[in-house]
């Protein structure tokens, strides 16, 4: 019997008492390389799968559950304008609606079928102010714009969801919903903590989105959103002798 050529440089100093008797027959011709420090004691199956998917199926079992929103009316029907025959058809009408718990805003506008008409909101100039329009001859076409001083801006391109829009050859109607938060904050407003609202509006001479023919400045009003307006707490001590002779 012969001594090893090259002896370990650091034996053992815990040799094996009992080695085994039964080796591995067939051991493994690729052992790893990093194996794990902390092996899994609970296997996830005794089998596990030999075809895995590879992506997510297109076709599920079932339609996702669609998302049921509780809408809180805040204002109805605002009159924004009436063109020259102030017929009702011809009017331009604003609704709101709210989800607190959604942080999601409904935007309902009605207007005369033959003209394009638009809103503003949260100012009483054009510029830098976010808007609505509403437009199209055969269709309802919804768009959103950032407005210029006196030009239209640009266009904003995502953000909103169209709901409903109808076209019933006398007047034009759309249900826009879009999150409080998006190109205007809408929620000082919905949650009172603001005492109004200003907006502006316009309608043109045709359905094709353009110069506008009439325009004008509106306000929405806290009380309109069910939000409690507290009293003045000092009156006046000596009021006016002279009233103004018409009240707006």
């Amino acid at each position: 019997m012969y001594p090893s050529q090259s002896p370990s440089k650091n034996p053992t100093n815990h040799p094996t008492l009992s080695p085994t008797k039964s080796p591995l027959a067939d051991p493994t011709k690729m052992p790893s390389v990093l194996p794990s420090r902390s092996p899994t004691q609970y296997p996830t199956s005794p089998d596990p799968t030999r075809s895995p998917t590879k992506g997510p199926t297109s076709t599920p079992s079932a339609p996702p559950t669609p998302t049921t929103r509780e809408w809180e009316g805040c204002i109805e029907d605002f009159r924004l304008f009436t063109t020259s025959d102030s017929s009702e058809t011809d009017a331009g009408l604003l609704s709101l609606d709210f989800d607190s718990t959604d942080s999601a805003l409904r935007l309902r506008l009605s207007g005369p079928s033959a003209k394009w008409f638009a809103v503003g909101f949260g100012s009483h100039v054009m510029e830098n102010t976010y808007a609505v329009i509403i437009a199209g001859q055969f269709s309802v076409e919804v768009s959103q714009r950032v407005l210029g001083e006196h030009h239209s801006g640009y266009p904003v391109q995502d953000g909103i969801e169209v709901e409903a829009s109808w076209d019933d050859a006398i007047s034009r109607n759309v249900s826009i919903v879009m999150d409080w938060f998006h190109m205007y904050d809408f929620s000082d407003f919905l949650l009172c903590r603001l005492d109004t609202l200003p907006i502006i509006w316009a309608h043109g001479y045709d359905t094709s989105f353009g110069y506008h023919g009439a325009y004008q400045t509106s306000t929405l009003q806290l009380a309109s959103c069910g939000c409690e307006v507290l009293p003045t707490a000092a009156p006046l001590a000596s009021p006016t002798s002279a009233p103004s002779e018409k009240v707006l």
